[in-house]
């Protein structure tokens, strides 16, 4: 059995994929700079919910004391009471 040649390589058959090669080139910057704003607004989102933790990791902690104080003047009410 004798191999046929079927390499085409001509200047037309080259260029018909220019326009795709091209479009595809711009496709891929393209997704590399959306890849690149999301990359950086998930920095910034993750600092945000970093924030928002310790934020609330301290009005945990000053509810906490708010509610011990709360529970002191309400034990020195009664006994103010039992002393009335």
């Amino acid at each position: 059995m004798a191999k046929k040649k079927t390499t085409k390589k001509s200047s037309a058959g080259g260029s018909q994929w220019q326009p795709e090669i091209k479009n595809l080139e711009h496709r891929i910057g393209e997704l590399i700079s959306l890849c690149n704003t999301l990359r950086e607004e998930n920095g910034d989102l993750r600092g945000k919910i970093q924030d928002v933790i310790t934020e609330r990791d301290e009005l945990v902690e000053k509810n906490q004391l708010t509610v011990k104080s709360v529970e002191s003047i309400l034990s020195s009410v009664k006994i103010l009471e039992k002393q009335s």
